[in-house]
């Protein structure tokens, strides 16, 4: 084989593989071309699907009710846990645990919606 053959078949190969690697990069950032979804704050997509809400958008849709009817939620201690209800959204008196003042929410976890909330006293 001469050598002008054999530099045309490489230069062949070189293109094949750099064509097939550019087709297998773009394959792998599929989605890089749609728009950002942001979820509402019902949990449901920028383009209609429902999906569930996030443990920190329960925390903020709790604190966002709490601070309307409690003001000043310094004293608190928030936690969060997914139950079978929703996610509960605890507000516990970080001075007097276990004598009451405290605040449980419980957040739907498709809709966001607020279905139950409870202050001990």
């Amino acid at each position: 084989m001469d050598p002008h053959t054999r530099m045309s078949a490489t230069v062949v190969s070189m293109v094949w593989t750099l064509l097939i690697g550019a087709i297998f990069a773009g394959c792998s950032r599929g989605t890089a071309a749609l728009p950002r979804q942001e979820p509402s704050e019902t949990g449901t997509s920028a383009f209609g699907l429902d999906r569930p809400i996030s443990e920190e958008r329960a925390r903020e849709i709790a604190i966002r009710d709490a601070e309307k009817s409690y003001g000043d939620l310094s004293n608190f201690i928030v936690r969060t846990k997914l139950g079978e209800q929703g996610w509960h959204v605890d507000f516990i008196y970080a001075y007097a645990q276990g004598l009451g003042g405290d605040i449980s929410y419980v957040i739907d976890t498709r809709t966001g919606e607020i279905v139950s909330k409870e202050h001990s006293q």
